[in-house]
């Protein structure tokens, strides 16, 4: 445990708070379980979903009416006074931010309000995604132009640090890879077994049949369509197939017409937000991540903890979770066909499934326990000598 005259007193940012969120969940394991060490409080915009914070003793949460997810110079500018005075009147000892709309508004607020420590939360390369056409030019140029407010930079993975290091951002900052951390036990402590046929009786799914699963927000981003196209592929061949998609977001009612067009609506499962998604792993045979950007793809972290192999497209972080050809098989980007056939090569050998599915398994309960999270920001917080 930390020890301090006193405690040091926190302040994480977020933008919002999303259903199932990843970067949520780090923050919400790294405050409840540090609680007893540090004095934290959490500043979020006003777009709130599921707030895991509400019931954690102690934190104090701030919530700011004029932060939202889209650029908007006017509230963005109010935005940034009230982060400005909130940090001056509290007088915080280290604002960690997190998320690319709050990283930005309140790092440059932290380090203008004067906090002795601003840490660059890293959950991810918005510049990379290709879905967002120019806009990534944007972010390039306004990450860049704010680099400067922080003192140090804490990534998710060493690839979405490499990413940034590439364009020049925060090259001559401090840095440190902290991996995502899940907590291991809810996967390893319950009867998975009971909740594949439970699972499956509930969503209407014979036990004999193959199922791939998706998990994560619909958007253009996370890249369901690509998953639903391979698929429909599948599907030509095999009756037994069925394809789950757990989430929910502004892209899923044109997945589900998508899944019409393609004439495979009836073996397309949409469940919406799950909250324990422990059930929904348990129901699957292969895990499926067609994102074309991630910072750490903790969906498959997830699955690994669940035994299932995974089939990804080639993403920031996702060789850090799994090895291609070992525990997984990762594509490039985009590529429907080579997804496709490794999907049908897991579908044809049960036994390669299982073999990779373990070997996922044992890496993710070896490297991804949230413990070992919590004690890397311990170090985070400690090495820089505050206090």
């Amino acid at each position: 445990m930390a020890v301090h005259t006193r405690k040091l007193k926190i302040l994480h940012t977020m933008t919002w708070l999303a259903p199932g969120g990843g970067a949520d969940h780090n923050v919400f394991l790294t405050i409840r379980d540090l609680a007893d060490e540090y004095e934290f409080h959490l500043a979020i915009g006003h777009e709130i979903h599921e707030n895991p914070f509400a019931d954690v003793p102690g934190l104090r949460i701030h919530v700011c009416p004029w932060l939202d997810r889209k650029i908007n110079p006017i509230r963005d500018l109010i935005a940034f006074f009230w982060f400005w005075l909130l940090i001056r009147r509290e007088g915080y000892d280290v604002v960690h931010t997190h998320e690319t709309k709050a990283g930005i508004v309140t790092r440059v607020a932290a380090k203008l309000a004067g906090c002795p420590r601003v840490i660059f939360g890293l959950h991810g390369v918005p510049f990379a995604d290709p879905s967002i056409g120019l806009v990534r030019w944007l972010y390039l140029v306004i990450e860049g132009l704010t680099m400067w407010a922080a003192d140090e930079v804490v990534a998710v993975s060493e690839e979405s640090l490499a990413h940034y290091h590439a364009q020049n951002l925060g090259r001559g900052l401090p840095s440190r890879v902290v991996y995502s951390g899940v907590e291991v036990e809810r996967f390893t402590d319950v009867d998975m077994a009971r909740l594949r046929a439970e699972t499956r009786f509930e969503f209407g799914i014979d036990l004999g049949d193959t199922v791939l699963i998706k998990v994560g927000r619909f958007s253009v981003a996370k890249g369901q369509r690509y998953a639903i196209e391979a698929f429909s592929r599948l599907r030509s061949t095999r009756d037994d197939l069925k394809l789950v998609l757990v989430g929910e977001g502004p892209e899923r009612e044109a997945c589900e017409r998508f899944c019409r067009d393609l004439g495979v609506a009836d073996d397309v499962i949409f469940t919406g937000y799950q909250a324990d998604v422990v059930r929904m792993y348990a129901m699957a045979d292969i895990n499926v991540l067609t994102s074309l950007i991630e910072g750490l793809p903790r969906v498959v972290v997830e699955a690994s903890l669940s035994k299932l192999p995974t089939v990804c497209f080639d993403v920031p972080g996702v060789k850090e979770v799994i090895t291609d050809g070992k525990s997984g098989d990762v594509t490039t980007s985009g590529d429907v066909d080579t997804l496709t056939e490794r999907i049908r090569g897991l579908m044809d050998s049960p036994d390669e499934r299982r073999a990779k599915g373990r070997r996922a398994f044992e890496r993710a309960e070896r490297l991804w326990d949230h413990r070992r999270m919590v004690d890397d920001v311990r170090v985070v917080y400690e090495f820089r000598g505050l206090g």
